[in-house]
């Protein structure tokens, strides 16, 4: 099953794998170290496929035959550690257990093996209690546990004993044959299957327990049915809720270690401890625990610096900034546009989903499934705001200069370097605040809200505020913005006593108090600040009581980050800002910092409401905090040269038009199709076109229809 997932590649996805579900294995013969695997996808789904095939030798003789096999795809392998992978943590059982029978031994019905650890227990059981050598429990795979039960003068074992103890686990078995060795694991797990079933028959009220010897530590020096008796237990636990098991490893035969396993026998409950480890006199519970994810994520591949070859960024969630990652890219070498700079970034402000799109994907698909079926795990990451310094400038280009420190609210697929229009920056030379914190976006949605919407005021009014966070970063610069404005900027969490000449409403708000705050004493003005991708639906039966003197209006978050509208009320944005010489500092914190030789993954809050900024930490500057952690991935290998013409005949169709999908997903860029006949109409529907130009999953495609006659 390891092989499996290994050898089948669905589309052109790196994502880690791994089997989920197995509707049939059937083992005709032993593996070998060389054989053929065949395998057919039957089964395609968003997250995972199903396959079916076999294993052979290279004669062609079926070894391994599998039958609806479901492979599940589970992310980035960031993700896969955050979310897929536990481990047991050991902690010592500190509570002082007191039982009534602590001091009795208890009368047992043990299957032993030949070895040392059921001869050391023997003084700590009671001398009635019966042994059931290995050899004999052999005989329940042939004749049955109720016969071997009669053949030894056993009978009503809820009577007579109060354990039953499985001791077959301490048999070293490493440089046995591999054959022995399997033959060895299956007729254990058999016996304890078939001796549980007779059990549970039986109507057993009595504890049942399984000891195993150093089968749980992370490593170990040899083989033993331990390994496969510990899942055999588990599962039979999860299965026969009726029976009381328990699952004991026992670290050596050492007499502090043979006094805790009585001490466990005599009065450690199985209901309360399923699992328990005795390990140097201690007895220990495990815990079962994610597992640290630096342990991991350190080890593996190469980290991020503003050295690094130029990149891409990306996210693991397309509606969420998390597990970022780079991934090199090629360079363009061609001139900037006239009036465009080329910006090496220093900071990404991380906004949600909620304020704005955070992927590539997110905003092309937004809140639909659709685009599950058009990216990989991987999402390219969408920058918002940012800061950086100019690295080139066209040569129309007048108020910047190579070196100059700027910051924008601009969104663009997130690259170590990006090319932006010079009207869409902000020097930071007198904007020094937002030089540490680049949130430019907030204070566009101020400049809206102030300048825009609200009338234009000689006199001081008064300005509410309602946020069900009062201390958020965006409420700070409102506030501050406000007051500049001649607004007395008051925040309040609910309308119930609230006099003011305009209300501002911020998400995330409960739609109920719409109908409170159009109502209330004196207010003339009402805004309403929607959230992204929200189209801010608002019943009518909301406003339908509503005073004539109110006006109320909506303001969408999706609109006013508009690249046009963003370019177009920069001046008067900059000359606002630079005449209002605000004092204001807003905390930050940095996002996958490296602390303490791990990643501190922070939790991403809503842009409305966040108190502290995250930001994305690229490049060292004059601020004191860390740089991000960000994995650098290997360059995916391309198969075709861009800048290349390829040349497909009878490209419309078949298998002709999958090698022309082929060519575009490995790279190539400007791919000619000749054909006898013009496009069908669904292969019409795959080639968009972009102003003019045949566009096929984002490659330059041209598709030329021939004529063949003969004179």
């Amino acid at each position: 099953m390891q092989l499996a997932p290994v050898t089948v590649a669905y589309g052109v996805s790196s994502r880690p794998r791994f089997p989920v579900k197995i509707g049939s294995l059937t083992v005709f013969e032993p593996l070998q170290e060389e054989m053929i695997v065949y395998l057919k996808a039957i089964d395609e789904g968003v997250d995972h496929y199903e396959v079916c095939g076999c294993f052979t030798d290279k004669e062609g003789r079926v070894l391994v035959e599998l039958k609806h096999v479901v492979i599940k795809y589970l992310g980035s392998r960031s993700h896969v550690v955050e979310e897929y992978f536990f481990h047991n943590e050991f902690n010592v059982v500190c509570e002082d257990i007191i039982s009534s029978n602590a001091s009795e031994a208890p009368k047992a019905l043990v299957f032993s093996d030949q070895v040392g650890l059921p001869k050391a227990m023997q003084p700590h059981l009671s001398s009635q209690s019966r042994y059931i050598s290995f050899t004999q429990s052999k005989e329940v795979l042939s004749q049955g546990f109720p016969t071997l039960l009669a053949s030894l003068n056993i009978t009503d074992l809820n009577k007579h004993f109060q354990e039953v103890l499985f001791v077959w686990g301490q048999e070293d078995v490493t440089s046995l044959r591999t054959e022995y060795v399997l033959e060895s694991m299956i007729s254990c797990c058999e016996m304890l299957r078939k001796i549980v079933l007779s059990l549970r028959a039986m109507q057993f009220t009595n504890f049942i327990r399984v000891i195993t010897y150093w089968s749980a530590e992370d490593t170990v020096d040899h083989i033993s049915a331990g390994f496969v008796l510990s899942g055999m237990t588990r599962s039979c636990a999860a299965e026969m809720e009726k029976l009381s098991f328990q699952l004991i490893d026992i670290n050596s035969v050492s007499t502090e270690d043979i006094i805790a396993l009585s001490q466990v026998l005599k009065s450690y409950r199985c209901k309360r401890y399923p699992e328990l480890v005795v390990k140097g006199g201690l007895i220990l519970k495990p815990d079962f625990v994610h597992t640290p994810i630096g342990s991991i994520e350190s080890t593996e591949g190469s980290i991020f610096s503003s050295m690094s070859e130029p990149c891409i960024f990306q996210t693991n969630d397309p509606c969420r900034m998390t597990s970022l990652s780079a991934i090199p890219c090629d360079v363009d070498n061609t001139n900037i546009h006239k009036k465009s700079v080329k910006i090496q970034l220093s900071k990404i402000g991380v906004h949600s989903s909620d304020y704005y799109p955070v992927s590539v994907s997110g905003l092309n698909y937004g809140q639909t499934m659709y685009w599950n079926n058009h990216t990989s795990q991987n999402h390219q990451l969408l920058a918002l705001d940012f800061s950086g310094t100019v690295t080139a400038v066209g040569k129309d280009v007048n108020t910047l200069k190579v070196g100059d420190d700027v910051v924008s609210c601009y969104p663009i697929a997130a690259s170590s370097k990006i090319v932006i229009p010079e009207a869409a920056c902000y020097k930071t030379k007198r904007l020094t605040f937002l030089k540490e914190a680049p949130c430019v976006s907030y204070f566009v949605l101020a400049w809206e809200i102030l300048h825009r919407l609200l009338p234009t005021i000689k006199q001081r009014r008064r300005l509410s505020i309602i946020s069900s966070v009062p201390d958020s970063s965006l409420l700070k610069v409102l506030i501050q913005t406000a007051n500049k404005s001649r607004w007395n900027a008051i925040v309040w969490t609910q309308c119930s006593g609230m006099f003011a000449d305009a209300i501002l409403l911020l998400p995330p708000f409960d739609k109920s108090l719409l109908a409170e705050v159009s109502n209330c004493p004196d207010v003339r003005h009402v805004v309403i600040v929607c959230e992204s991708q929200s189209h801010c639906l608002l019943e009518q039966s909301v406003f339908q009581n509503v005073k004539d003197s109110v006006h109320i209006q909506t303001l969408q978050m999706s609109s006013i980050l508009q690249k046009g509208s963003l370019i177009a009320k920069r001046p008067q944005i900059y000359n606002w800002l630079k005449s209002m010489h605000l004092g204001i500092s807003l905390e930050t914190s940095t996002l996958q910092r490296m602390s303490s030789g791990s990643i501190d993954f922070l939790s991403v809050e809503s842009y409305f409401s966040s108190k502290t900024l995250s930001v994305v930490a690229l490049g060292k500057d004059d601020s004191k905090g860390t740089l991000s952690n960000i994995q650098l991935l290997p360059k995916p290998t391309q198969l075709f040269q861009k800048k290349s013409v390829y040349i497909v005949t009878g490209g419309l169709s078949g298998l002709g038009f999958e090698t022309v999908k082929f060519f575009t997903q490995k790279g190539g860029e400007y791919i000619v199709i000749l054909s006898r006949s013009s496009p069908t109409p669904d292969i019409q529907q795959e080639i968009v076109r972009d102003n003019g130009v045949p566009i096929l999953y984002g490659w330059d495609v041209m598709s030329l229809s021939l004529s063949m006659c003969s004179e």
